[in-house]
């Protein structure tokens, strides 16, 4: 339903509830736009809170590091080792930067000895450019 539908609905229903009160169409519609932008607003609200206590609950997850790891994965047919420094660390994946832009979905093999031993296997999710490296985002599998 859109908006102007909404509106309309419960100017109708404020009509009814007045004993179907004729000469009052612009009270109704205008609080009507009140009743239904109020709860917009409500909505929004909460949306936002959500929002912000569920990357609040990701990034207490998260350790931010400044490790050397080495990630491997296969280009066009050939098996490919790079170094890289970590951004951060999760149960469920990774963030580095690399020197090269990585495709999404390259699956690959992180390694960080001491930390994550044995290494994790995981897919990249996102890469994107950061001054002039690449961050990637990689998810454990």
């Amino acid at each position: 339903m859109n908006l102007h539908d909404e509106i309309s609905k419960v100017a109708y229903e404020l009509y009814e509830k007045s004993g179907r009160m004729d000469g009052r169409d612009l009270q109704n519609w205008l609080e009507a736009e009140r009743i239904v932008m109020a709860r917009y607003k409500e909505q929004e609200r909460i949306d936002t809170e959500r929002a912000a206590v569920s990357k609040d609950r990701r990034a207490h997850y998260r350790l931010r590091l400044d490790l050397p790891i080495v990630y491997i994965f296969t280009n066009k047919g050939i098996i490919t080792a790079r170094k890289a420094n970590t951004h951060d660390l999760s149960d469920s994946g990774i963030g580095f930067y690399a020197e090269e832009l990585l495709a999404e979905e390259v699956a690959m093999k992180v390694t960080m000895p001491g930390i994550l031993d044995p290494s994790r296997v995981g897919t990249v999710r996102w890469c994107r450019r950061d001054n002039n490296l690449f961050r990637v985002g990689v998810f454990f599998q």
